[in-house]
This record gives C-alpha cells, sequence and structure tokens, in this order.
C-alpha cells in the first residue's frame, strides 16, 4: 500500500490517505473523478441541452464551432452515449441553416 501512495501526488494522496484498502481508494477515486450517479445524470442532462440547442455562433468561424461539437460528442462518449454519425452530420448542417 505504501508503494501505491509514493505515487500518488500531494493533492491525491491527501485524499486517500485515511483509506484502509485499495478498494476504499478506488471508490474515492472514482467519486472524485468520475462523480455520483447523480452527477453523471446532470452531467448528462447538460450535454443533452448543449446538443439539442447547438447553433453556429455569430463571429466564430467553422473551426470554433467545429471544435465546440467535437467537445460535446466526445464528453457524451466519456458517459457511454453515443449518436451515430449520420445524426452527428445532420445537426451540424442544421446548425449552419440556423445561421
Amino acid at each position: 500500500m505504501q508503494t501505491f501512495f509514493c505515487t500518488l501526488g500531494p493533492e491525491k494522496y491527501s485524499r486517500v490517505s485515511t483509506c484502509a484498502n485499495a478498494k476504499e481508494i478506488l471508490d474515492k477515486f472514482e467519486v472524485t473523478h468520475e462523480g455520483t450517479d447523480q452527477t453523471k445524470k446532470s452531467k448528462v442532462g447538460i450535454l443533452t441541452l448543449n446538443y439539442k440547442t447547438f447553433i453556429m455562433k455569430l463571429n466564430k468561424d467553422m473551426k470554433t464551432m467545429s471544435d465546440r461539437f467535437t467537445i460535446i460528442i466526445n464528453e457524451f462518449k466519456s458517459y457511454g452515449k453515443t449518436y451515430s454519425n449520420e445524426k452527428v452530420v445532420w445537426k451540424m448542417l442544421r446548425s449552419f441553416l440556423i445561421y
């Protein structure tokens, strides 16, 4: 256990230094980095809203828009939710039409 603690930086060490076993450490890191189920649901809800209301902003170029959209899609993937390529392309095209 001491070897594991030595690999952590000071901030992470302070979070888990009182844990008695590896399971407690993993649970603590899971909550810290991924959040609870309620936190995950909230984040997916916000991402869904961002996806549904996504439009090209005035005075922004195509690259900036594409980067913003890619971040939303990648965050969805990190929570296990994906959209088909067809839906992603259609959403991008619709966001141009609104502009």
